[in-house]
């Protein structure tokens, strides 16, 4: 049996969430299926049951998140768009996303996945803050969804501690064959300042497609235990990323083929 969202809005224009509390969803806590036109505002979400995002992106467009506090069990802002033979069906992405001046603690910061198979792209996420959790940013998807994330802008985040920075689990297993990987690519994190993280960034991602394009950018750690985790990674670039003030250099070569980077290692 399926666990419902809730609060749910399905094929809605010109929606207005504004000014509430929600508190123990038994699933997702906001879900926005194929609507337009949506600002979300003002919300104090606090729901630590399984899956419980505080804010779905499903299939929608034209979205602003803005000025709400999320603590949360899963995700804090997730940005999804059907799932499998479903939502490539459907084929609607999620698309021209801001998710700016928030204050999120939960299981995972922010989110992309692992339902995009319809696509996601036009996403900006900006000005927020991150206390603690497991990922501070995670983007995911499984051999099975397809789909394309592309235009992806992160930037001007304050982070706390969590146990990875950056982590793309784009290698989920199978369940149908694992015929349709998902494609990831053009992506841009910029102007992090960051507590404590046990990873600084760690991408899986299946050897039919590889992720692409992802550049870090003014990325200031003041601690970390490992640096980089990659596999089937093209066109990786690092600059002015720093960890208790020493340079992490990743150069380009060293992105496609399954790589570890320790903190030790940097500092030798």
């Amino acid at each position: 049996h399926l666990r419902p969202p809730l609060i749910q809005f399905v094929r809605a224009r010109r929606v207005l969430l504004d000014g509430f509390t929600a508190i123990n969803s038994p699933f997702w806590v906001n879900h926005l299926v194929y609507c337009e036109n949506v600002s979300v505002r003002g919300l104090n979400v606090h729901s630590h049951f399984p899956n419980n995002d505080g804010v779905d992106v499903d299939s929608s467009r034209f979205v602003v998140i803005e000025d709400s506090t999320f603590r949360t069990g899963d995700d804090s802002v997730v940005i999804k768009s059907g799932r499998d033979l479903d939502g490539r069906t459907v084929a609607r992405p999620s698309e021209y996303v801001v998710v700016r001046n928030n204050d999120m603690g939960g299981e995972d910061g922010i989110a992309l996945g692992s339902e995009m198979s319809g696509g996601i792209r036009h996403v900006y996420f900006t000005d927020n803050v991150l206390r603690s959790g497991s990922s501070a940013i995670r983007f995911k998807a499984n051999l099975d969804r397809g789909g394309t994330v592309e235009h992806i802008g992160v930037r001007r985040f304050t982070v706390g501690s969590f146990e990875r920075l950056f982590w793309f689990q784009l290698n989920y297993p199978s369940q149908m064959g694992g015929h349709f990987p998902s494609t990831y690519r053009d992506i841009v994190f910029e102007d992090f300042v960051v507590d404590a993280v046990g990873t600084l960034f760690e991408a899986h991602a299946p050897e039919a497609a590889p992720l692409r394009h992802v550049v870090v950018r003014n990325v200031s750690v003041a601690s970390a235990r490992d640096t980089v985790i990659v596999e089937n990674v093209a066109d990786l670039r690092f600059e002015n990323v720093t960890i208790a003030g020493t340079p992490i250099p990743w150069p380009e070569e060293a992105t496609h083929a399954t790589t570890t980077q320790s903190e030790k290692e940097v500092q030798q």
